[in-house]
């Protein structure tokens, strides 16, 4: 009776999408019962800002189900440089850290940390959607670790960083590169295939900050663009 009146309210709770505030922004609160990634279960309570800002993501088990957190910028920011400064700890290798722009399947640029369900795989991933991509295996220490997206129409740079020394990075600059519209930046924490883990999972996301580019910049990365797209057109 209890799981049945824990879900019901989760399923209610979908038209009544919560909100926060961390590092300067609005974030929208997902919530809801099997649905992507995943498909998981998603509880807006597991995500939440404590007394010093830093923003807290779970994994946990509730009356024998799983459920994950995740949230949303409610604006697109557009050119320039995303920064996320992140510590996680003992993350199981099912779990998945999503840092990420996203506005379709085809129009999204990730930077991942998960084994995905395999404990000797990469777990620093790059994407470009649809399929470009860049693995690496890191060591995370349980220090802060610095993650970067620096988004322009000429290419995409990515970048982690952690005790002043690059654990990783990798430029993009192919064709599925996309202009700003509705990408906005997500952060998520969840389970590959919705496979549980060994044990309850939390992470800490310090701060986000946005760093836009400059207005003469944004006008040349526009029509960059459109070169790019006439290239295409005529296979220059």
């Amino acid at each position: 009776m209890r799981i049945k009146l824990y879900l019901l309210l989760l399923m209610l709770s979908v038209s009544l999408a919560s909100a926060l505030n961390f590092s300067g922004y609005e974030w929208e609160v997902k919530s809801g019962y099997n649905k992507s990634p995943g498909p998981n279960n998603w509880d807006d309570n597991l995500a939440y800002v404590d007394d010093n800002g830093y923003l807290h993501l779970k994994i946990e088990l509730h009356n024998g189900t799983w459920y994950c957190s995740s949230l949303h910028l409610k604006e697109s920011l557009g050119y320039g440089k995303y920064e996320f400064s992140i510590f996680t700890l003992n993350l199981d290798p099912n779990s998945v850290v999503g840092l990420f722009i996203y506005e379709s399947d085809s129009k999204e640029i990730d930077v991942e940390i998960s084994q995905w369900r395999n404990p000797d795989g990469h777990n620093l991933h790059y994407t470009v959607q649809p399929d470009n991509s860049d693995e690496l295996h890191l060591e995370l220490a349980s220090e802060e670790s610095f993650h970067s997206i620096e988004w322009s129409a000429e290419a995409i740079k990515f970048k982690s960083e952690q005790n002043a020394k690059v654990m990783g990075e990798w430029n993009y600059s192919g064709e599925d590169n996309f202009a700003p519209d509705d990408g906005k930046v997500h952060l998520n924490f969840w389970l590959s295939k919705a496979f549980p883990p060994q044990e309850n999972q939390e992470i800490l996301v310090k701060s986000f900050k946005f760093l836009p580019e400059q207005s003469s910049q944004v006008e040349m990365s526009i029509w960059q663009i459109w070169i790019n797209k006439i290239k295409k057109l005529f296979k220059l």
